[in-house]
């Protein structure tokens, strides 16, 4: 298919591996030969809405995330492995998977407007990080956003909550004071190489 195709629809996130892009809409995940520039489709949803991808060059296949589901699509095969452990805590209030990252320690961080869950791809063991009102040294919010790395740890964008830092050598959440940030969104974060994020 062309790029045409991808005009028609909402494209909810990017991800890569070396000689390819894969773009998700909201139900469909497409393949981009980065060479060629030709796009294909490799899976449909058929109704569920996909938020967010995330490639795993490792085990090469994509995870991927919406309301209430996590699955992992294998690249070599097209098969697909669903993850039933991502679900609602109560009838009015619907776990949304915002973001997949896969850490550099080979940990898929999965954030929600349920907190972070940091998952072994391993063994499938979880972690939960999560906001707790009296402790300072817990996420300033649940609700998720977005994700970045760099040498510091993973840093955590919100809803309303502004930015907090994991630190990896302490495993300790920081929150960043910052009256600027701290009623916003935080839509996205890039780490560049000068220390500096964006």
């Amino acid at each position: 298919i062309g790029f045409n195709h991808l005009l028609q629809n909402n494209v909810q996130s990017i991800t890569q591996s070396k000689n390819k892009l894969f773009i998700n809409t909201d139900y469909t995940i497409y393949s981009i030969d980065k060479l060629n520039r030709t796009a294909e489709i490799i899976y449909t949803s058929n109704g569920l809405t996909i938020k967010t991808i995330c490639f795993d060059e490792k085990r090469n296949c994509i995870w991927f995330g919406g309301i209430e589901f996590l699955k992992q699509l294998n690249l070599v095969n097209n098969a697909i492995t669903d993850f039933p452990d991502i679900q609602s805590v109560d009838l009015n209030t619907k776990e949304i998977i915002n973001a997949i990252y896969l850490s550099k320690s080979d940990q898929l961080w999965i954030t929600s407007n349920f907190g972070i869950k940091i998952k072994n791809p391993n063994n499938n063991n979880s972690i939960y990080l999560k906001n707790q009102l009296e402790n300072q040294n817990s996420l300033s919010t649940n609700n998720i956003t977005c994700l970045a790395e760099d040498s510091n740890g993973v840093w955590i964008g919100t809803y309303n909550g502004g930015i907090n830092l994991f630190d990896k050598k302490t495993n300790a959440i920081i929150r960043i004071n910052n009256p600027i940030l701290s009623g916003l969104e935080i839509a996205s974060i890039y780490t560049s190489g000068n220390g500096k994020l964006w």
